[in-house]
């Protein structure tokens, strides 16, 4: 098992193509081999996932790769067909993403989407970046699904990252000021360059909770950006109907915030893309399904406890939602209530 001593001996050593690139012993000529390609006007070389030259000593799960950035070169602009996550183990690092500069600095991950154009400035011995390379199908919906864990807020954090994932996006959070952040990034690079014998399950968890850590960061993060604007009050009106599922309607929300009805129900369909009433219907089907896992209630029970006095009526909502009777569901559980 790797330390963490010798994580950070492993990271900050020197590769032979570093050091020529440090001594000027020669050119980063990779980008010349690739193969280039015009998107939105800009012409720029084209990474595959299994094609990179700087990927292809680290052998893995072609949906899930880590290499460390190489110092000492200039990246020119270029697009990847795969979804990067870059996390600065240390220093910082100067990125250019859709022609935009930005520095990103120790602690801070940034997640591109395939056909960004971006590129990467001079970095010297101290600046460390890990890149992260994740197909599209790594990004599904059943890892989305892992990390929405059944709470709308979650969800919709998971549909900003699908978003991010198909729409030729980025998100930089701002995530240095997480301690669980760099202690999940170094458990999961001690995983992958020190494999266990059970190295896919840690690293999915460690990946989950990486994820659901950068929810955290992304709330705050929109908290800062909108300030006192409309915006900013998504979080804390989704946290107010997952409290208040039960009792809440549209006009005690509203009037709780103190904002008109049809403004909130606009605002929650603009920025959420769901109606208040389907957000309150998903948070009570999401505590069925919690019964269902971990109880022995009977279902009538459980639909009456979320508010459903009709069966029927209950067993159809739940099945749009999870696309299983509530019978199936509780019969499909990994680990069956006794």
């Amino acid at each position: 098992m790797m330390t963490y001593k010798a994580l950070d001996d492993h990271l900050r050593n020197l590769t032979q193509k570093e050091q020529e690139f440090r001594d000027l012993k020669r050119n980063n000529n990779d980008w010349h081999e690739l193969k280039t390609t015009s998107h939105d006007g800009i012409e720029a070389a084209v990474l595959n996932i299994e094609h990179s030259p700087f990927v292809q000593e680290y052998n893995s799960n072609p949906n899930f790769l880590i290499a460390p950035h190489t110092r000492f070169s200039v990246v020119p602009e270029h697009f990847h067909s795969y979804v990067e996550m870059s996390y600065i183990y240390s220093g910082s690092v100067q990125q250019t993403i859709h022609r935009t500069p930005c520095v990103l600095k120790k602690g801070q991950v940034c997640l591109i989407d395939t056909g960004t154009p971006h590129a990467i400035g001079l970095t010297s011995e101290n600046d460390i970046m890990i890149n992260i390379m994740l197909s599209k199908d790594y990004l599904s919906i059943p890892f989305l699904s892992r990390i929405s864990s059944d709470s709308i807020i979650a969800n919709f954090f998971a549909n900003a990252i699908s978003n991010v994932a198909s729409h030729n996006n980025y998100i930089i959070f701002h995530s240095e000021g997480s301690r669980r952040i760099h202690l999940y990034f170094k458990e999961l690079l001690c995983e992958y360059f020190s494999p266990s014998a059970n190295t896919r399950q840690v690293i999915e968890s460690l990946m989950t909770l990486i994820f659901s850590e950068l929810l955290n960061v992304y709330e705050h993060d929109e908290f800062v950006n909108h300030g006192h604007t409309s915006n900013a009050l998504i979080f804390p009106i989704l946290r107010y109907i997952e409290s208040n599922y039960m009792t809440c309607s549209l006009k005690s929300t509203a009037s709780f915030f103190n904002l008109n009805p049809n403004y909130l129900s606009s605002l929650l369909k603009k920025n959420v893309g769901k109606t208040y009433m389907q957000l309150v219907t998903s948070e009570k089907l999401a505590h069925a399904a919690y019964l269902l896992k971990n109880t022995q209630l009977p279902i009538y029970e459980i639909a009456n406890s979320v508010g459903y006095e009709n069966l029927s009526f209950f067993f159809e909502k739940f099945q749009q939602q999870y696309h299983k009777t509530p019978k199936e569901f509780r019969n499909h559980q990994i680990f069956p209530v006794k």
